[in-house]
């Protein structure tokens, strides 16, 4: 399935990241996962192997339950890309939209929007994926505040089609 959308940036490879990016790429849309933490090569390319094995073995679940062919599942993963911190740069670049997914830990959500947000491209839609945290408090970490807003998704995102949007006070009408 080549890719016809545009691309999604995810700032967290973890469980919630990696359901997010498996509900894009079968809708067609190109990912790109951000690994936030600072790891060295060999931890990074066990992190990459577990990430693709687990989202494959998901798609051969869901290919099961006849979602779709069973011939896509190698095309939608090719769709996902996943880059260390390191590659933030090459990631964010083009990308329409970025969700963080990082573990619920306020100082951590900080430190990623503030690594992240002088890399936004323009125009850039920005959204914490956040159920424990004020959509106006994390507005205080990023810089564009007119396009950022909390995407609340359900787990597993993949599965569940709800995903609650909540603009902050700044959210501008466009963004929404």
């Amino acid at each position: 399935m080549k890719s016809t959308r545009g691309i999604i940036a995810i700032a967290g490879a973890g469980r919630m990241g990696r359901g997010i990016a498996l509900t894009f790429a079968y809708q067609g849309y190109r990912v790109g996962l951000i690994d936030v933490k600072e790891r060295g090569e060999n931890e990074f390319q066990q992190l990459k192997l577990a990430a693709f094995t687990e989202m494959e073995s998901q798609l051969h679940l869901l290919a099961a339950a006849n979602v779709f062919p069973k011939e896509s599942v190698s095309s939608l993963l090719d769709q996902i890309s996943i880059g260390s911190i390191q590659d933030q740069m090459d990631i964010l670049q083009g990308a329409d939209v970025l969700f963080e997914a990082v573990p619920e830990i306020l100082e951590v959500k900080e430190k990623v929007f503030a690594r992240l947000c002088p890399l936004f491209p323009e125009n850039m839609l920005i959204a914490s994926t956040t159920s424990s945290f004020s959509v106006n408090h994390l507005a205080g970490f990023v810089t564009e505040r007119g396009r950022f807003m909390n995407t609340h998704w359900l787990n597993p995102a993949y599965l569940i089609p709800l995903v609650e949007v909540s603009p902050g006070d700044e959210t501008s009408e466009e963004a929404l």
